[in-house]
């Protein structure tokens, strides 16, 4: 097999393969879950297989993703599309919440079928396209395999089966960051997107306010980190994921903090400066920091970002109300 480029293959596959083991255990652990809630075969058969009409919804739009996003920007949002559709099953008995979010499990899976085969394909030598192509689909049905085991395995011993299940198409992430030509604005929303939930559950039991100013401080602690951590990979990967975490948490738990202090006409126009204020520096801000960063150098930018987070704290601490 000369000429293959085995990191990306080796990433591909392993992406693929906890893709599989999250499908494997999706399908019996939500049948299970409707029969011991008493729900009739015949509405199990339904919402188990809605997912296949997901899969059939997103193909005609797949080409015009990749053409927008590119392949792997599109399978890190498929994948996390999945984890939140399974987690979020956690949160609802209701059968039609059921049956949408199957749905969007299945259009995400779609997704990461159509790419992954069309890119192992991509990836292959001409001379070793069916054995390259053999190893990639014995890795997914082999972890597709293991997925009900697992279920009966940890059955009635996790408190949170669904949460858990879609925690595992995260591990899928590293293998798509170790992928050649990376995106670091798209790991960053990854962060973003992925981690919201928990900062919400998070501010809903230990207060909105620690966990907003905390999320302000990991922003000043992490950041003059990230020099020095662009030649170590996994720690660059690692950084930009939480950055956009706790970034995205802050934007989050200030529309919270409106909800705490007004209501009615009051919360519309408290609203309203928070995302007149967001398109102001969203559009001044890279400005500002492109200058800066032509006279500066590019530390202008986390210095930058820096600068703004702590503004954040210190408006934060003052307002104790």
């Amino acid at each position: 097999m000369k000429n293959m480029p085995w990191r990306d293959f080796a990433a591909l596959v392993a992406s693929i393969g906890v893709v599989g083991l999250g499908l494997g255990a999706t399908i019996p652990l939500t049948a299970l879950s409707l029969d011991q809630r008493g729900v009739g075969s015949g509405v199990i058969g339904v919402i188990t297989a809605i997912s296949a009409f997901g899969i059939l919804g997103a193909a005609p739009f797949v080409s015009r993703w990749v053409a927008g996003h590119g392949p792997r920007g599109c399978m890190i949002g498929a994948i996390v599309a999945a984890a939140l559709s399974t987690a979020l099953m956690e949160t609802t008995d209701s059968l039609w919440a059921w049956g949408a979010l199957r749905f969007a499990f299945g259009a995400a899976m779609g997704v990461l079928f159509t790419i992954g085969e069309a890119w192992v394909n991509n990836l292959a030598p001409e001379n070793s396209r069916g054995r390259v192509v053999a190893i990639y689909t014995t890795a997914f049905t082999l972890f597709q395999m293991i997925g009900p085991a697992l279920v009966a395995a940890f059955a009635g011993k996790v408190a949170l089966p669904f949460a858990a299940c879609g925690a595992l198409f995260l591990l899928a992430l590293p293998g798509m960051l170790l992928i050649s030509g990376g995106l670091s604005a798209t790991v960053v929303l990854v962060g973003d997107t992925a981690l919201q939930f928990a900062f919400g559950w998070l501010a809903d039991h230990v207060g909105r306010r620690k966990v907003h100013i905390g999320c302000g401080v990991a922003v000043c602690v992490l950041l003059p980190i990230l020099p020095f951590a662009a030649g170590t990979p996994w720690l660059w990967w690692t950084l930009l994921l939480v950055l956009g975490a706790v970034a995205g948490a802050i934007y989050m738990l200030s529309l919270v903090a409106c909800g705490e202090r007004f209501e009615g006409q009051s919360l519309v126009a408290a609203s309203a400066v928070v995302n007149a204020s967001w398109g102001i520096t969203s559009a001044g801000g890279p400005l500002v920091t492109g200058v800066l960063m032509q006279t500066a150098g590019v530390n202008a930018l986390p210095a930058v970002l820096w600068a703004g987070a702590a503004i954040f704290i210190a408006s934060a601490a003052w307002d104790r109300d």
